[in-house]
């Protein structure tokens, strides 16, 4: 991950979230957790709510590793 300049890891949250930060941590890259499915987490009652969160907690993620 290092020599591939990967800095985001995307996973989704009915996945361990230990397991994904442990590896974010080893690699130098930053975990990001986003529900896959409409309901999968608070406020996320359609698609385009599901669809906001990823695209703004893919822009937050990509701005921090910078």
């Amino acid at each position: 991950m290092q020599q591939r300049h990967i800095h985001l890891i995307l996973a989704a949250n009915y996945f361990d979230e230990q397991k994904t930060n442990s590896i974010a941590e080893k690699t130098g890259a930053k975990a990001v957790i986003l529900p896959l499915f409409v309901g999968g987490a608070p406020g996320i009652d359609n698609y385009f709510q599901l669809v906001d969160h990823w695209t703004d907690a893919l822009l937050k993620a990509a701005e921090d590793a910078k």
